[in-house]
């Protein structure tokens, strides 16, 4: 949290995460929620939060004491009615300083790292479907950069273990005066770097269908413009149509997939690069989650689709020849 004001949106936020974490726990998901003030002594609700989860083991809240200010606050301020290139005016470049700030925190902590805004509360399901989509990503890929469950600057995974954010966060450091954050982890997963200033060919970034985090801030306190509330997904429902074609879920290429990129559209192989022994764990990439509206209820439910080949290997000629050669009485036995 960023502003002092009162809202209902951060409580609100914090509150479904942590009603998710006995989820988390069912699911062997080791799961802890840090909650950075960047207004340290100045955020009413941050404090009044901190003590009604001072016991809670899954919660962690922290002061960003060494507060990283805007490097460029003589630039010019942009008119929000008027910024095509989307430059960033002095609030988006202190929220940029701040998301970097909160990476460099959790740097190397945890196995994974998930991005969510104070005013996006987590929808039911969320930490069972996060463990869903990391597993799916990477039985799709060994490597990647990171994975969209939602839109913004919301419900991004991010790989943690290593120094796998520090070449992120040096990138953002650079990006500070050239777009907002959401815009720069954009760039970030689809291939940028420093040295790389276009997407990469290959996808580095997946994109869950189905939105896991719900928006319910009545209005941006960074920029005059955006888009209205009552017109942003819901929980469980697509969200490709708000994101731009490099990190948003293209239903026409995948529609028998809630993965994208998916197996055929830039995925060639499943699994191809995991130990046999762990293949089992990966079986649910034989299936895609459909949602679906019935009356009032949403239903989310696996179904399941062709299954893609593993991998293969051209047989030994002996083997073969043997195998071959093999009466049928022997085989049957």
């Amino acid at each position: 949290p960023t502003q002092s004001g009162v809202s209902t949106a951060f409580p609100a936020a914090l509150d479904a995460g942590v009603g998710e974490v006995p989820a988390a726990v069912r699911y062997a998901l080791p799961v802890r929620m840090v909650v950075m003030n960047h207004v340290p002594g100045a955020h009413e609700e941050f404090e009044q939060l901190r003590n009604k989860y001072a016991q809670h083991p899954g919660a962690e809240f922290v002061e960003n004491q060494d507060r990283l200010l805007d490097p460029y606050d003589r630039m010019p301020i942009p008119d929000d009615f008027n910024n095509p290139d989307d430059v960033p005016g002095p609030r988006v470049r202190q929220q940029t300083c701040d998301v970097i700030r909160l990476l460099e925190h959790c740097q190397e902590r945890s196995r994974y790292l998930v991005l969510i805004e104070d005013d996006f509360p987590a929808c039911e399901g969320t930490l069972a479907a996060l463990q869903y989509v990391i597993r799916k990503a990477t039985a799709y890929r060994r490597h990647w950069r990171g994975v969209r469950t939602s839109f913004g600057a919301n419900g991004i995974i991010l790989p943690n273990l290593g120094a796998r954010l520090s070449p992120l966060i040096e990138y953002a450091r650079d990006q500070i005066a050239r777009r907002p954050i959401d815009h720069i982890l954009t760039q970030w997963m689809c291939g940028n770097s420093l040295q790389q200033p276009r997407c990469s060919p290959v996808r580095e970034n997946f994109a869950f269908r189905w939105n896991l985090f719900e928006h319910i801030g009545f209005q941006s306190s960074l920029r005059e413009t955006g888009v209205a509330v009552d017109v942003t997904p819901r929980c469980w429902e697509p969200y490709g149509d708000l994101l731009w074609s490099v990190d948003g879920y293209n239903e026409l290429e995948c529609p028998y997939d809630d993965m994208w990129p998916c197996f055929g559209k830039g995925i060639t192989a499943i699994g191809d690069h995991l130990d046999l022994l762990e293949v089992d764990k990966f079986a649910f990439h034989n299936y895609w989650i459909r949602v679906a509206l019935e009356g009032n209820t949403l239903d989310v439910t696996l179904q399941k689709r062709t299954v893609p080949l593993l991998f293969s290997f051209e047989a030994p000629e002996s083997a073969a020849a043997s195998r071959l050669s093999t009466p049928a009485s022997r085989v049957h036995s």
